[in-house]
């Protein structure tokens, strides 16, 4: 779920069908378990902010989406404890996706994310 009260709503719904079937006349017995209950990835206004004028100063492209993507992201378990902005370094539309089979990393974007991230640390701690 892109929201956390959808994913709740999910999870509710889910069990009250399923205990509902299971005490039915049917006589059946269930247990339920969630796996991969990962909380929705919320970026912080403000760093997202910052992260854009830091690409778009380094004359990089900046692509918003308008859906969040449709996976699960660990790092939202960082986002839910602190501030946080969760960004990409594109590889192209002709690239095998991220977790594919036939996804291979290029290695020509390693310095694109290094030049970022050094930038985003010298936004919070400048140079002297």
């Amino acid at each position: 779920a892109h929201r956390n009260e959808d994913m709740k709503r999910l999870e509710t719904t889910a069990t009250q069908l399923i205990c509902g079937l299971a005490s039915s006349s049917m006589g059946l017995k269930h247990t339920i378990t969630f796996c991969d209950d990962f909380p929705a990835l919320v970026n912080d206004p403000e760093l997202t902010k910052m992260v854009s004028e830091v690409a778009k100063s380094q004359g990089r492209e900046v692509i918003e989406m308008d859906e969040p993507f449709p996976w699960s992201e660990d790092f939202s378990w960082i986002a839910l404890e602190c501030p946080s902005a969760f960004f990409g370094v594109g590889s192209g539309k002709d690239h095998s996706p991220l977790h594919s089979l036939h996804y291979d990393f290029p290695d020509d974007i390693i310095s694109t994310a290094v030049d970022m991230f050094i930038s985003i640390l010298n936004h919070f701690f400048p140079l002297l």
